[in-house]
């Protein structure tokens, strides 16, 4: 059976998230993520310290954070205070930086500057004696040459139906490969977003954020990535794309969000009411079990998404993962 992780937004009022992370560890999830944002969310270093010592089980840490706004030595002495607190269950994820360097006006990290991060990461943890795993988060071809070499795991790919998720397994394995490395002893995290409600609209609503950035990455960054036979939802990618806001990041009932059309949420997103959700999560589910028999250490980051993200988390537990078995 594929593993679970939660990835956690922190904006709802802090007993909520609290209380997220307790189901998670309750139900044997097995990381915790959390969103490093300079200026959107409230910061992971602080939360951490509440998460560990409020779980049992759960693995701690950012998904992810950067070199860039925090300094290597600041992120590893944070790293190493979370290992304390939480009795050997810290974990650090890390990508060059998106929205956290976006909203300095800073460009991202170059692989120089990560590899230098990960040495000086692994140096301060051996001295410490700390088995604090490193995630690297797959990006474009430069950053994911250093991650299928150099991480303990792989955060990203992946894809909404069961062909994509094949897909996104086959790169990943095809780039450990070519690194010299097995992808049955490289963990990978990959996402499942989605939005519930019994509401189908206020679903939609919740998802039209995530899915703002997810379109803007496709229309500006990797415009290449655009499928073919959807020219027909392509103006409408475009206005949301230009309009995009990174100081409302990944943000549901904001004014670029309002811009993603229905058309565009059933067609990128996971949304509906809790039994349409099943119906798209089940195949991927099984596609996940086909490639953990293979012998892959697959992990989906259930990551709900909006305004609502505690009621589609509650749904998730109580609705859906009973019936993915």
């Amino acid at each position: 059976m594929p593993k679970l992780d939660l990835f956690l937004f922190q904006d709802p009022p802090y007993p909520t998230w609290l209380e997220m992370a307790k189901v998670a560890d309750q139900h044997g999830f097995k990381n915790l993520w959390l969103i490093d944002s300079t200026d959107v969310y409230p910061d992971y270093f602080v939360q951490s310290g509440l998460y560990a010592t409020n779980t049992s089980h759960i693995r701690i840490g950012p998904g992810v954070t950067n070199p860039r706004t925090r300094h290597p030595r600041v992120t590893a002495n944070a790293m190493l205070t979370i290992n304390e607190i939480s009795r050997g269950r810290a974990i650090l994820g890390v990508g060059s930086g998106d929205h956290a360097v976006k909203t300095l006006g800073w460009r991202r990290a170059n692989v120089s500057e990560m590899k230098e991060a990960v040495q000086i990461w692994r140096e301060k943890f051996r001295q410490k004696g700390a088995d604090i795993p490193i995630y690297l988060a797959a990006g474009g071809p430069m950053m994911n040459a250093f991650a299928f070499s150099e991480a303990d795991g792989i955060i990203g790919l992946g894809g909404n139906t069961p062909d994509k998720l094949r897909r996104s397994y086959q790169r990943l394995a095809s780039g450990l490969k070519e690194a010299g490395r097995d992808i049955k002893k490289v963990p990978w995290v990959t996402n499942l977003g989605f939005a519930t409600a019994y509401d189908r609209q206020v679903a939609y609503d919740d998802a039209r954020g995530p899915l703002a950035r997810q379109i803007k990455g496709m229309i500006k960054d990797q415009p290449q990535n655009w499928p073919p036979g959807l020219d027909h939802l392509k103006a409408d990618a475009e206005r949301a794309a230009n309009a995009y806001d990174y100081m409302h990041h990944m943000k549901s009932h904001t004014p670029h969000a309002q811009l993603i059309t229905d058309g565009l949420v059933e067609e990128f997103s996971i949304a509906g009411t809790p039994d349409e959700v099943l119906a798209k999560i089940k195949p991927l589910w099984e596609e996940g079990k086909r490639i953990e028999a293979e012998g892959v250490d697959l992990h989906f980051n259930v990551t709900p998404a909006g305004m609502g993200r505690a009621r589609s988390f509650d749904l998730f537990i109580n609705q859906i993962l009973p019936k993915l078995d």
